[in-house]
């Protein structure tokens, strides 16, 4: 049996064939950096989509209005995106201004006075340019819609007018509220009765005290005047114990002349101390907020469901102390505890208030 021989190739002919007929590894190597680093570049421009839109409009009560419009500087090709106003509304678009990665464009509109209760408002070319955007309405300064708008919904309603009833019937519901859990406002008025047994004197104290918190309460609502509550608040628990005492010192006494002296003071002082829980007051109504456009009548239904609210705590504890009284149940010691009561609160939250603000 023959062997046949393989000639050997020297090893610098084979390393010479390599670099002629292969691609040598560091070459490999950086094509595939290359490719990577092209790869991860476009997947992180498509995952970065574009900025939203923001149709920003501040309106009127007449009907004019300021409109911001802001779009992305550069969207998808053959797309255009227009902001959407009610038909009554002029002009109805305006040049835009590059400005960075955004195209703004603002301008004034002329619209019906009713024209934005109740609009459809948002965003036209949404579905091209692949965008969302943000709509926002302002009307007298209050914010009345924000909705993000998108391809498959590009416009949002905005609610329409609520109509005075309804403003009146819910801020008159908000003041019966508010003093039905204001004890120590419910308390003073009671304190009142205790103190003036004649009908005539404690209706003209109620006023005088009526008088007072609303004064207070239109100027705070309305912010001409104001006063820290860490002020307030125990002032308040200080007409109280002021109010137990002129109590008790009037029904240890029952000459007329005594009496007399209690209830011209209660009298001068019921619309001092008004002024005073008229703050407290308007620390309810500035949670809640006032409707633009309505103030004057929010203002006035929520201090007529205080007032409300006041007169049947009244007409109910005189009316029930009345038919005790008649039925010979009321006890002679009753006033003066009740008196003591209305004094040992107002003091235990005097020193509380105190200690809560400090």
């Amino acid at each position: 049996m023959t062997r046949t021989r393989i000639p050997r190739i020297p090893l610098r002919a084979r390393r010479r064939k390599t670099r002629r007929g292969a691609i040598a590894p560091r070459a490999v190597c950086a094509i595939c950096a290359l490719c990577t680093m092209c790869a991860l570049w476009s997947g992180a421009a498509a995952a970065h989509p574009l900025a939203p839109s923001l149709l920003s409009i501040s309106a009127q009560p007449d009907g004019s209005a300021e409109i911001l419009f802001r779009t992305p500087a550069a969207v998808q090709r053959g797309a255009q995106l227009a902001a959407l106003l009610p038909t009554s509304c002029t002009p109805r678009t305006a040049a835009p201004q590059i400005e960075g990665a955004a195209a703004v464009a603002r301008w004034q509109v002329q619209c019906d006075a009713n024209a934005w209760h109740g609009a459809r408002i948002g965003i036209a070319g949404l579905r091209e340019s692949g965008t969302n955007g943000l709509v926002r309405l302002q009307i007298g300064g209050a914010l009345r819609l924000q909705a993000v708008v998108h391809a498959a919904q590009p416009m949002a309603q905005a609610p329409r007018a609520r109509h005075w009833r309804e403003t009146a019937a819910d801020y008159g519901a908000l003041g019966l509220r508010h003093i039905a859990g204001g004890l120590d406002h419910l308390l003073f008025a009671a304190g009142l009765l205790l103190l003036l047994r004649s009908p005539r004197r404690v209706v003209l104290a109620l006023s005088a005290f009526t008088l007072g918190h609303s004064i207070t309460l239109a100027l705070a609502a309305l912010r001409i005047a104001a006063a820290p509550s860490a002020l307030i608040e125990p002032a308040i628990a200080a007409s109280l114990v002021w109010l137990g005492f002129e109590a008790v010192r009037a029904n240890a006494n029952n000459a007329n002349g005594a009496n007399h002296k209690a209830a011209r003071r209660a009298g001068r002082w019921a619309g001092g101390f008004g002024l005073l829980h008229g703050f407290g007051f308007a620390a309810a109504l500035s949670e809640a907020g006032l409707p633009a456009g309505d103030i004057p009548l929010a203002l006035a239904s929520f201090n007529i469901g205080i007032e409300l609210g006041q007169l049947a705590f009244v007409a109910t504890v005189g009316g029930a102390a009345f038919g005790l009284a008649r039925a010979g149940l009321r006890p002679a010691w009753g006033p003066r505890a009740a008196a003591y009561a209305i004094g040992s609160l107002g003091f235990y939250w005097l020193i509380e208030r105190i200690f809560q603000t400090a």
